[in-house]
């Protein structure tokens, strides 16, 4: 009999070393996720404070809320959620559960202001695509405007669950997570048809001069797929095992939801290599910052170069490049949501 006790002591010994040793690379691997996310999205806003080229552009604005949202969930959300692991493990008591109730309003709150930021572009692009004329005429207040709604849904859905916090648990808690749904996947499929919309229009030129300009804007379309692509590998994966574990308890595989949440965390640094080095111009700025450098300060009045002829700018997506001739856009400066300015 004593023998079969110290067996099975040592079978759950060695199970709980397998499970901690699994913990810490979990959390290592979390670790370097977050650091790569506050660096990458560090430079996306020393960029656009360095270089008035890439800041002169209105549209860019988008660029720069998405990437405080990455950066405060490489900064917050993630080591929150490695310290949650921690108390799962090796203290599950009251303080536990009450950093729980933290943890998680923080967490939707970056993450939604990430995704809504996604949407924003999306439909700004599409918009710009559609009705070039009227998109030019779009204010800056518009567009500041349109970044405190983002921040306000995201608030919104990070306050219903904190909410639950004080409140009918079981009930807020329900809605929380059906709001959750609700915005991710309204959320991919207004992204889905932005971009179909984008992809119809580029691919079928109206004119001769939009024919022209149909090798960057197939770079746009490229680009675009590319992002949806990794928002849906990203995202939707854990959004979807929310929603088995919802319906089935025993479904819950935890090895499972540390990759759905590595993939989820993922996407902030990854919209930071698809929207920032995919562009030429952002790629040598930021280079330039790694090597100490100050970035080149570029004129946009073409007046006020030595008598020369400006050579052919990149502009947005509803614009024409034509060599030797600089497009009299009133939204000055290089718009990175557009993917003209790719190699």
């Amino acid at each position: 009999m004593n023998g079969t006790n110290a067996t099975a002591n040592q079978t759950t010994s060695n199970k709980r070393e397998i499970l901690i040793s699994s913990l810490l690379g979990w959390a290592i691997t979390y670790a370097v996720v977050a650091v790569a996310v506050m660096v990458g999205n560090s430079l996306t806003i020393a960029a656009f404070s360095t270089n008035r080229k890439l800041a002169n552009a209105r549209t860019n604005y988008f660029l720069v809320s998405l990437g405080v949202a990455d950066f405060m969930v490489g900064a917050c959300s993630i080591p929150m959620y490695v310290a949650e692991m921690l108390f799962f493990y090796f203290q599950e008591d009251e303080a536990s559960v009450q950093f729980n109730e933290i943890y998680l309003p923080v967490d939707s709150f970056m993450g939604f202001a990430s995704i809504f930021a996604l949407v924003a572009i999306a439909l700004d692009r599409a918009y710009s695509v559609l009705r070039p004329h009227r998109h030019k005429a779009i204010t800056k207040a518009t567009y500041l405007m349109e970044i405190a709604l983002v921040w306000f849904l995201a608030a919104c859905v990070a306050g219903i669950r904190l909410l639950s916090n004080f409140t009918s648990r079981d009930l807020l808690r329900n809605v929380f997570n059906y709001a959750m749904i609700v915005c991710i996947f309204t959320s991919l499929t207004l992204i889905f048809l932005a971009y179909a919309l984008i992809w119809h229009k580029v691919r079928k030129p109206v004119n001769l001069n939009h024919r022209s300009a149909t090798k960057q804007e197939k770079k746009l379309a490229v680009t675009l797929s590319i992002i949806t692509l990794v928002f849906v590998l990203t995202w939707v994966p854990f959004y979807i095992m929310n929603i088995i574990i919802m319906f089935c308890r025993e479904c819950y595989v935890l090895q499972l939801i540390y990759f759905a949440k590595f993939l989820h965390y993922s996407n902030s640094f990854a919209n930071f290599v698809i929207y920032a080095l995919k562009i030429r111009e952002f790629r040598q700025t930021v280079v330039r910052l790694l090597c100490g450098g100050r970035p080149r300060k570029i004129s946009t009045n073409p007046q006020k170069r030595k008598g020369v002829l400006p050579k052919s700018e990149v502009i947005s997506i509803q614009d024409i490049q034509i060599k030797q001739l600089t497009h009299p856009v009133t939204n000055g400066g290089i718009d990175l949501t557009s993917a003209n300015q790719s190699d």
